[in-house]
């Protein structure tokens, strides 16, 4: 399964979820497929995953995925703990785990040289874990992580090269892109209305 192939799975499965979104590719790719509304897009690296955990505390009757990279999480290992110990049920950690970082040379990550990131989210305590490796099988667990509570861990395993279409860059960069984002929760109800406090230098079209 390559790494696009799994982007497009988990964006024909989207409907109301909030989503975080890594930088790189995924976002582009994401993007490319899928324009969602209340997805923020290109989060740095080791900041995905305890971002979405954030806003699933805080959005609790909305699901929240954490589109993730195995190099970002491998960053913040420590955040798999927090999610254990402090679980939120509308949580889902997606890693599309390349074991590389693709966007700066194919160096390949600790995951590519034989560490398991499923197993240390289960050891971590997460209750739902699962490894997939083609798409009929990311499809089906992901379908039903989809429905069910979790927290849940899915580790798809992917391989990435170079594209074999150019994604144009995203049409917003990400000071545009957090309104945006921030600007979608308030349409759906899920947060306050909000009062424009742009920075008078910046110019946003809501």
């Amino acid at each position: 399964m390559t790494h696009f192939e799994a982007v497009q799975i988990i964006a024909r499965q989207l409907t109301n979820q909030i989503v975080v979104s890594t930088v790189g590719n995924t976002n582009r790719e994401l993007y490319s497929t899928k324009k969602h509304n209340l997805t923020l897009y290109g989060v740095q690296m080791s900041l995905v995953t305890p971002l979405a955990l954030g806003l699933a505390k805080g959005i609790p009757s909305r699901k929240v995925i954490a589109l993730d990279g195995d190099g970002s999480l491998l960053m913040g290992l420590g955040i798999l703990t927090t999610v254990a110990t402090n679980p939120a049920d509308n949580l889902l950690i997606i890693v599309l785990d390349n074991g590389c970082y693709a966007a700066c040379g194919w160096y390949p990550t600790a995951a590519g040289k034989g560490t398991d990131l499923a197993g240390i989210a289960s050891s971590a305590g997460i209750p739902e874990v699962s490894t997939v490796e083609n798409p009929d099988e990311l499809s089906a667990v992901l379908e039903g992580y989809l429905k069910k509570k979790g927290p849940a861990f899915i580790r798809a395993k992917v391989e990435s090269a170079p594209l074999r279409e150019a994604f144009e860059p995203l049409p917003f960069d990400a000071l545009d892109g957090t309104y945006r984002f921030r600007q979608a929760l308030a349409d759906e109800g899920l947060v306050e209305a909000w009062h424009d406090v742009t920075p008078v230098h910046y110019t946003f079209s809501k």
